[in-house]
């Protein structure tokens, strides 16, 4: 349990920092020099700092080594991006799954006892299973329409309070997955009606954009009930 618990954190701590606290603003800088990615990747390391410092200098040291890494690995990530053209989607999945990968294996070479954040854990899988749904989910996911239909691919990346409302009925449907199986499923055959609709009359999507968003939505809540 030691070990899933400094995981369950480093987890959080990363995705408060490459997601909630990286604005339009650092994560277009980012993308153009080595000045953005020092300020990105300073606030992923700071942040994990701030949560990880409850282990100690193992966890300061957990942090400091993954801010360096995170720096290698998204300056890698500028430099090889236009090699995927319309894959940009699977460059993304690929980015945070090896970011995930680097913060499992400093979890077992550093993590020391933290029993006493034990009684936590429940909190910090619901701020993991928040952030995934509203910010990590709405992005991968737009990015795959992006890579798929040429149509969306020459519009903003968000259109007007489409990632609100992508995010909300991604939290609804991680609540449907709490209700008994009939009820959830008959939930999420509503809730799909509204947001089908609201869809193309706002977006202008079509069935079949409609269908791949909120399936991946339902599916990554699924995902998070149980794994979570």
């Amino acid at each position: 349990m030691v070990y899933s618990v400094f995981f369950l954190i480093f987890l959080l701590a990363h995705l408060m920092g490459d997601f909630v606290f990286q604005t339009n603003g650092i994560a277009k800088a980012k993308m153009s020099g080595l000045k953005g990615l020092f300020v990105h990747s300073g606030i992923v390391c700071i942040t994990q700092l701030v949560f990880l410092s409850v282990y100690g200098i193992k966890g300061i040291v957990a942090a400091v080594i993954n801010g360096m890494i995170h720096f290698v690995l998204d300056w890698s990530k500028n430099k090889t991006s236009r090699y995927f053209g319309r894959a940009q989607t699977f460059q993304f999945v690929a980015d945070q799954l090896i970011h995930i990968v680097v913060m499992y294996v400093l979890t077992v070479i550093m993590a020391g006892d933290g029993e006493f954040v034990d009684q936590y854990v429940v909190y910090i899988k619901g701020g993991i299973a928040f952030i995934t749904l509203t910010y990590v989910s709405t992005v991968g996911t737009k990015q795959l329409l992006r890579d798929i239909y040429k149509h969306i691919n020459c519009q903003a990346f968000f259109l007007k309070y489409e990632r609100l409302t992508d995010a909300c009925t991604a939290i609804a449907l991680w609540m449907a997955c709490f209700l008994p199986m009939y009820w959830g499923v008959a939930a999420g055959i509503i809730q799909f009606c509204g947001y089908y609709w609201y869809q193309r009359q706002v977006y202008r999507y079509g069935i079949r954009e409609s269908l791949i968003k909120y399936f991946i939505y339902a599916f990554t809540a699924f995902l998070l009930h149980h794994l979570l």
